[in-house]
C-alpha cells in the first residue's frame, strides 16, 4: 500500500466509520438476496446478485475519504480520478441512500445503463470461450491456432500503483 506515508496504514483508514458501515451493510444485504429470493429461479437470483455486485465497487469508489467534489458538473469525483490513490486535503461524503451521485440508486442505474450499452453493442457476437492458462504456450487442443485477446490482471502488480487500485 503506497499511502502509509500519509497516515493511512490500513485499508479501513481510507473510509470513515460511517462509510464502512454503509458499505458493509450493502455488501451484507446483496449477499443475503440469494436467500431472500429463494422462490425465484436460480439463474434469476444469480443474475440479480451479479448485476448488483458492481454497485458496491461504485459505492466504495465514491464513498471513501479520498473522494473529492467537482464543480463542473457538480458531483462527487471518484476516488480514482487517476490511476493512483491521491492525497487530498478535504473530501466530500455522499449519502449512499440518496438518488444522487455517490448513492446506491445512482450506482444501480449506472450499472444497468452500462449493461444496456454492452448488450446493444454485441447482439451478434459469438459466445466467448475462456481459458485460464499460460499465454506463452497456448494449448493446441482448442482447434484454433489464434486468439483475440490475452488478458492478464493485474499486468504490473508491484511495478506501479495499479496494485493499490486492485487491492482497493
Amino acid at each position: 500500500m503506497r499511502v502509509p506515508r500519509y497516515g493511512f496504514d490500513k485499508w479501513r483508514t481510507l473510509f470513515t466509520n460511517r462509510q464502512l458501515l454503509a458499505l458493509g451493510t450493502f455488501v451484507q444485504e446483496t449477499r443475503r438476496l440469494d436467500e431472500t429470493m429463494a422462490a425465484w429461479p436460480a439463474a434469476w437470483r444469480e443474475a440479480v446478485v451479479a448485476m448488483l455486485t458492481p454497485t458496491i465497487s461504485r459505492l466504495a469508489d465514491r464513498g471513501s475519504t479520498l473522494a473529492t467534489w467537482t464543480n463542473d458538473p457538480e458531483k462527487v469525483r471518484s476516488t480514482f480520478a487517476r490511476f493512483a490513490l491521491p492525497m487530498v486535503w478535504d473530501f466530500v461524503e455522499a449519502c449512499p441512500l440518496a438518488d444522487t451521485t455517490g448513492g446506491f440508486v445512482q450506482a444501480v442505474e449506472w450499472t444497468a445503463e452500462a449493461c444496456e450499452h454492452l448488450l446493444a453493442a454485441t447482439p451478434d457476437a459469438p459466445a466467448p470461450a475462456v481459458w485460464r492458462r499460460s499465454a506463452a504456450a497456448p494449448a493446441a487442443a482448442d482447434g484454433d491456432a489464434g486468439f483475440d485477446l490475452t488478458c492478464t490482471d493485474p499486468p504490473y502488480y508491484d511495478a506501479i500503483p495499479y496494485s493499490d487500485l486492485m487491492d482497493f
